[in-house]
């Protein structure tokens, strides 16, 4: 009897050690997500221990969440076949690894979320906004050249961080900004000074990366999940409060704006940045010209013509995704990458909609990565870590809003 009651009782304490050091690797792991500027990053670095804890501590992949995997690996497989063809370039081997490591991580925040999820997903919110808080100061200093850190942490006078790319950095703050958005129009007075300040600090970090983009992809994405609170509220009185403080912010926000403007250094670039035409965009050799001579190539090479090969024909990327998906994965990839946003896309807006303890950090999530999958259209996302982490949390959502209306449903058959 003593040997079965000290069973019964180190079974779940262990249990408990194992999430709670999961927990702690998660955390770790996602804060990681903001130093990318080396390759193989510390991100890269803490994903195999991190998965190695949440096997043991329980990790499942719930079957609503199976065609993002058939869809994801029918994309690598695609993308595997059309690197055979330039398997003589440097970096093709790398490229195809990446491919496959974004398929596992996408696949791995899936299934995270299909246990515990509102506690996992809270540790994911915090290490999240921290690493974009930091990522933002960092982005900040190196735009004001503090300690001559200009040459590390900007690039053509744009905020980068410790991202190779400012259109890369940016957008990797807007579901943080969309989370601390939603807490703020929901939460007290308290709330909303405590947030205040890392709020603006990272909207300044994304503004000082001069990206139109970005510009556009946090206020979208802002505006969907403010709409989302709009739509599932039922109290008038807290709806009136998110229009209250949303305008107020809003405000907030705008003059804050204002008065950076008025420093000349960031007044001059925002001047160039803000114009509706760059000669990059709109020239004979711009990127919507390579884009145009590029469907040739599609159409003409079936099994695709392999990474980096269109910057190859044409010295320069092709800053859209679903081209780029024809071109380095072929048909196969191609159609399966936009079969897996338009699948998500519709999953994600039912299981949205569909009664749930999880629509808040739900709704910032799919808001978040709607306005940024159609950013694809104008810039290339792929191998983008934030978008397969939120392309995973999305999944992850699906499946437990799936698991939970089974659960629902099981409770009142049995007790009708």
């Amino acid at each position: 009897m003593s040997a079965t009651h000290a069973t019964g009782i180190a079974a779940p304490r262990l249990a408990v050690s194992r999430e709670g050091l999961a927990r702690f690797m998660l955390w770790l792991f996602v804060f990681s997500g903001s130093f990318v500027l080396i390759e193989p990053s510390p991100y890269e670095a803490m994903f195999i221990p991190t998965l190695l804890f949440f096997m043991l501590a329980g990790l499942r992949l719930h079957a609503t969440a199976m065609p993002l995997v058939i869809l994801l690996v029918l994309f690598n497989i695609g993308g595997a076949m059309a690197a055979t063809r330039v398997l003589q370039y440097e970096g093709t081997v790398e490229y195809v690894l990446i491919s496959a490591f974004m398929l596992g991580n996408a696949v791995f925040y899936a299934a995270l979320l299909t246990e515990h999820t509102l506690e996992r997903f809270a540790i994911i919110k915090t290490a999240y906004i921290a690493t974009a808080m930091v990522a933002a100061v960092f982005g900040i200093v190196g735009y004001f050249n503090v300690a001559g850190t200009s040459e590390l942490l900007t690039l053509y006078s744009r905020a980068k961080a410790f991202f190779k790319d400012p259109n890369v950095y940016s957008p990797f703050l807007v579901l943080p900004l969309v989370l601390m958005l939603q807490d703020m129009l929901l939460g007290r007075a308290r709330t909303i000074m405590i947030l205040s300040l890392p709020y603006m600090i990272t909207l300044i970090g994304l503004f000082l990366s001069f990206s139109r983009a970005a510009w556009t992809h946090v206020v979208l994405s802002s505006a969907l999940a403010v709409l989302f609170l709009l739509i599932f509220s039922n109290s008038a009185r807290l709806r009136l409060r998110v229009m209250v403080v949303s305008i107020a912010g809003g405000v907030s926000v705008a003059l804050g704006l204002v008065a950076l403007l008025s420093i000349p250094a960031i007044s001059k670039v925002f001047e160039i940045r803000a114009s509706l035409e760059q000669d990059y965009d709109v020239s004979d050799s711009g990127r919507f010209a390579n884009q145009a001579r590029g469907l040739a190539y599609i159409m003409d090479n079936p099994l695709g013509i392999g990474p980096h090969a269109f910057a190859r024909i044409f010295e320069a990327d092709p800053h859209n995704v679903f081209m780029n998906a024809f071109f380095s994965y072929g048909w196969l990839g191609g159609f399966s990458y936009a079969a897996t946003i338009v699948l998500t896309w519709a999953v994600g807006y039912k299981a949205l909609f569909k009664p749930s303890p999880y629509r808040l950090p739900f709704g910032a999530v799919l808001a978040t990565f709607t306005v940024l999958s159609l950013q694809g259209f104008i810039i290339d996302t792929d191998h983008w870590r934030h978008f397969f982490l939120l392309l995973g949390l999305t999944w992850g959502f699906i499946a437990a809003v799936s698991k939970y209306q089974q659960q629902s449903g099981s409770y009142f058959r049995t007790t009708a």
